[in-house]
């Protein structure tokens, strides 16, 4: 079965490997599987411990290095093999993580965003007070970032999230995920009703443009040529960016 038993509500999905795959839920639940979903098997974390919040985000650079980030600032790092809690740095609830195998960020609850360098966590300053929803790093530059917001903002850093300037503000919608090209000067920002905010010059000015659906948009991927969409009511898009 393509349903992992025992997590309810699934919150996020990372596909390690073109079979491997780890799904994390609403209960802490957290499986794998090794075969495209045909069979589940529990994650291992240090201690035997069990997450007791609702976990919401995955991320992996390679198969092994990653992290799981969750509500009431929960944070778990995968190394030797399992996933060992990180230190408490924060009580807000986290809704994103991002790992390049060097560096990782996770966000949440009240603009908060706490980046990982060296094996020491900082917290920075976004500039925002609305829940942080996706934060991203382009592949090819790795300096340059962008996170979307409730209350329709939009964020930018060019210094590896060490600072974060405001790209967009003032929009009607709440935004869910945002996506960028390889080298990040094409960016592509989903949340509520349906609606893609596009930027094509490094979050200098966005184009508003609908997916033909009122549905809210929860996820956005960009591959090359084919972007991909996801949303509430089963809502499954694809669209050509420009970049």
């Amino acid at each position: 079965s393509v349903q992992p038993s025992g997590i309810q509500d699934v919150k996020a999905v990372k596909v390690k490997s073109s079979t491997e795959w780890i799904v994390v839920g609403g209960n802490g639940g957290v499986r794998k599987t090794l075969n495209r979903g045909l069979s589940w098997d529990t994650v291992t974390f240090a201690g035997n411990i069990t997450p007791n919040v609702r976990l919401n985000a995955v991320d992996f650079s390679t198969t092994l290095s990653g992290y799981i980030a969750g509500d009431s600032g929960k944070v778990y790092r995968f190394f030797n093999g399992k996933f060992n809690p990180a230190p408490q740095f924060t009580q807000a609830n986290l809704y994103t993580v991002y790992d390049d195998g060097s560096t990782a960020f996770v966000a949440g609850d009240s603009g908060k965003i706490v980046k990982r360098s060296a094996g020491i966590w900082t917290h920075k300053n976004s500039g925002l007070t609305a829940a942080i929803r996706c934060i991203v790093f382009a592949p090819s530059a790795s300096a340059k970032g962008y996170a979307v917001s409730d209350e329709g903002k939009i964020i930018q850093s060019t210094d590896n999230g060490d600072t974060w300037s405001l790209s967009l503000s003032g929009v009607d919608i709440d935004f869910s995920s945002v996506a960028c090209s390889e080298a990040g000067d094409s960016v592509w920002a989903v949340g509520t009703n349906g609606i893609i905010y596009q930027s094509l010059d490094n979050g200098g000015s966005w184009e508003r443009f609908s997916i033909g659906t009122t549905n809210n948009t929860t996820n956005v991927k960009v591959k090359k040529d084919k972007g991909y969409l996801s949303g509430s009511s089963g809502t499954l898009r694809t669209f050509n960016p420009v970049n």
